[in-house]
């Protein structure tokens, strides 16, 4: 797998270690489930703040809430989940 090297802090590297250590991995597969595990809680963060926003607009909330209604119906369409 190709590398490339990233500058942290004395701290970051040796808290780095010691989760790796603690994992039984290497640094670089504990900083990928860091990086991974940090993408993912901000895209929750930000998909949190996109249904506040569509909450606190009655108009769009009313639209929503309309089309779920919708897609409701189809759970009573009589087909077999899998």
């Amino acid at each position: 797998m190709p590398a490339t090297t990233v500058r942290i802090s004395t701290k970051g590297h040796a808290l780095l270690r010691q989760l790796a250590t603690s994992q039984e991995a290497s640094m670089s597969e504990v900083l990928d489930q860091a990086l991974e595990t940090y993408r993912r809680q901000k895209f929750l963060e930000e998909a949190g703040l996109a249904y506040e926003a569509l909450r606190n607009d009655a108009r769009a909330w009313t639209k929503h809430v309309a089309e779920m209604s919708t897609w409701e119906t189809t759970l009573g369409d009589g087909l077999k989940g899998r």
